[in-house]
């Protein structure tokens, strides 16, 4: 409550206390004491401040919780889908690799050749998904009365954090199929 608005010939409603560190105990007692000794008619109701601000921002802190499972359990299954559709693409183009491989194709070209595909995935994922989040998240922070800006820097940061998390588990499958003896490819086709 704001005393600045209005008289000072009302009771005080709230009083802000900041004891010292540690002690909260004691100067609890101490101001139920003082309490019970200036107004024995109205009973003590004190409340921690952070206790309180924990309880209001839980329902938040629980959907972040939520939003982090379920974002990590996407991620996992988004990149085990490209790691399959990669390994079914290697497997279709092994002929092709190996052919490359003898006519002195470097193993750095296989792999890039190969991710090329993968990349472009993540790269229309990520620009599908990004503005759908930015609106979302502008939406979720229109409901608190002081809110930080969406930086360019973490949209940046997140669309390089993708692409790393999508291409990881691709390369090391298209490591595999670039490096796999040309020999027993073209043996087997």
């Amino acid at each position: 409550m704001d005393l600045a608005e209005r008289s000072m010939h009302i009771w005080i409603c709230f009083m802000l206390v900041e004891p010292q560190p540690g002690q909260l105990g004691p100067a609890m007692q101490h101001l139920q004491n003082t309490w019970n000794r200036l107004s024995p008619s109205q009973p003590f109701e004190a409340e921690v401040l952070s206790e309180r601000i924990w309880r209001e921002l839980l329902p938040d802190q629980r959907l972040l919780t939520a939003i982090g499972l379920f974002s990590l359990l996407v991620v996992l299954l988004a990149c085990l889908g490209l790691a399959s559709l990669q390994f079914l693409y290697a497997q279709n183009q092994a002929k092709a690799i190996a052919i490359r491989r003898v006519f002195g194709g470097g193993v750095a070209r296989m792999v890039a050749l190969l991710l090329r595909d993968s990349a472009w995935l993540v790269g229309i994922g990520y620009a599908v998904g990004t503005p759908l989040a930015l609106l979302w998240l502008n939406g979720w922070m229109e409901s608190y009365a002081y809110r930080v800006g969406i930086e360019t820097w973490v949209v940046v940061v997140s669309g390089a954090l993708s692409m790393c998390a999508g291409l990881l588990p691709v390369s090391v499958v298209a490591l595999r199929a670039a490096c796999s003896p040309p020999i027993d490819v073209l043996r087997h086709e």
